[in-house]
């Protein structure tokens, strides 16, 4: 079976780079290949859905102001992707407060004290027990940044799979792939390509079928550093675990702070709090330790989201969650910048989103298939065109390594 283009991954990243290849390309045979059993299993089933064009990178501010701006559109066309702008609230303490105004303060409303009170969020906490203990600051101000909210991204995956199963892309799903190699400069020995050979990628084997192509991508979140270094082709990834917690907020304190209209919070401490109009507020807390199994950690929340939440926020005082989960953060370990790269010959790789693969999806998807496709330039939307290369892996300057 031959194809022009397979990608690897069925999470949104690897939908939204399916999708700009036959948008590139009407008429390209595309194939989706994933080893789970549908469309964003993996780490995009994980995600809380919010969104930020607010970071100190001028690469990741371009790729989630240019997703989200594609995103609003479908919206305005009549395709609802659940998108609602209801700003960040970054709470900063003295020790935070000069690089924050830095970071988001141009698009930003400062909040202080007082107005920080009258929403139930607690300023003073350096003579708390707890607070002590984790060493966190009171805190000074808030900058209430407006282009952030939330959206769904199943609606998301959604669009790109209808679109994807309109242009004729084929899906194979519960299907581990497995590259298709060969050495650039064979030997003629049985068992190649050995460890010591360059090799190129020409398709992949899934689900008991030999599928050439000429590009394979891998979007395969999490998953992506094991299969390099297999393949002998390492990139700086790293999955991290993140833990994602639903608190039910039907009466009582949680209830009325959640009927306030609280927006979400970016609190010292590492946690990430948002509100859900529906009734619940959703949690992250990120542990920054590889991933490993997936069995949420009780001691998680106990010793980490709960001390930081209750000593900013005390109607979270003996609460406990009524779900968790852990997340997947696709880390890319030295810039924390997506990383689109050929890596092989016919192998391209989308990775390293580092926790926020469903705001930069599109962008991403457009410079994977262009990379794919052996174009020099990717035009992201409203018309920028960016070099294809321009997400490439960071580099040292070592080049003698024995």
């Amino acid at each position: 079976m031959s194809y022009d283009a397979i990608v690897v991954g069925a999470g949104v990243i690897g939908l939204s780079t399916a999708y700009h290849l036959l948008r590139s390309s009407p008429g390209l045979r595309v194939a989706v290949v994933d080893a789970l059993g549908g469309p964003g299993m993996g780490d995009t089933s994980k995600s809380l859905g919010g969104f930020r064009t607010a970071f100190t990178s001028e690469l990741n501010r371009l790729l989630a102001s240019t997703s989200v701006r594609f995103y609003e559109e479908l919206q305005a066309r009549g395709r609802d992707v659940g998108l609602r702008r209801y700003g960040y609230l970054f709470l900063a303490t003295e020790g935070s407060y000069d690089a924050l105004r830095s970071y988001v303060g141009a698009g930003s409303r400062f909040l202080d004290e007082r107005e920080l009170s009258e929403m139930g969020i607690r300023t003073r906490v350096s003579g708390l027990e707890d607070a002590r203990g984790l060493g966190l600051g009171d805190i000074v101000g808030g900058f209430l940044y407006g282009d952030a909210g939330v959206l769904d991204p199943s609606s998301i995956l959604e669009y790109y799979a209808e679109e994807l199963e309109g242009a004729g892309c084929e899906f194979l799903y519960n299907a581990e792939a497995r590259l298709l190699t060969e050495p650039v400069n064979p030997v003629g020995i049985p068992g190649e390509p050995f460890p010591w050979q360059e090799v190129r990628v020409r398709g992949v084997i899934a689900g008991g079928r030999e599928m050439r192509a000429g590009s394979v991508v891998l979007a395969t979140g999490a998953w992506t550093g094991e299969i390099l270094d297999s393949l002998g082709a390492p990139l700086p990834l790293r999955p991290l675990r993140r833990m994602a917690y639903s608190i039910p907020a039907a009466s009582g304190n949680l209830r009325r702070l959640l009927d306030s209209g609280i927006p979400p919070l970016v609190i010292p401490g590492g946690v990430f709090l948002r509100p859900d109009p529906a009734g619940a507020f959703y949690v992250e807390f990120g542990l920054r330790r590889p991933y490993g199994p997936g069995d949420p950690e009780p001691a998680a929340w106990e010793l980490g989201a709960l001390p930081v939440l209750s000593s900013y926020l005390s109607a979270f005082e003996g609460v406990s969650p009524g779900d968790s989960w852990v997340g997947r953060y696709d880390m890319n370990i030295v810039s924390a910048t997506p990383i689109v790269e050929r890596v092989a010959d016919g192998l391209v790789v989308a990775a390293g989103t580092s926790g926020s693969g469903v705001m930069k999806a599109d962008a991403v998807g457009r410079v994977a298939s262009a990379l794919a496709l052996g174009l020099d330039r990717a035009e992201l939307h409203g018309g920028l065109r960016l070099p294809s290369d321009a997400l490439s892996a960071p580099r040292g300057e070592e080049r003698l390594v024995i």
